[in-house]
């Protein structure tokens, strides 16, 4: 098995802080764009282990 990538969001300390980071907003649109790319970049290897075997129900 390969070593998982990491991914890291920053916070950079400045003067101009935001109060608000709605789905509208500068911030808000990179907060959203960054876990839309990792989920993007995660999802099909995790689709891939689960349906190595691991889908399955434990019901039966």
């Amino acid at each position: 098995m390969n070593a998982p990538e990491i991914h890291t969001i920053a916070c950079p300390v400045s003067d101009e802080g935001q109060t608000y980071a709605g789905l509208h907003t500068d911030v808000g649109r990179r907060i959203g764009g960054a876990v839309c790319d990792a989920a993007l970049a995660g999802g099909p290897e995790w689709v891939a282990e689960k349906a190595g075997g691991m889908l399955r129900s434990k019901r039966r």
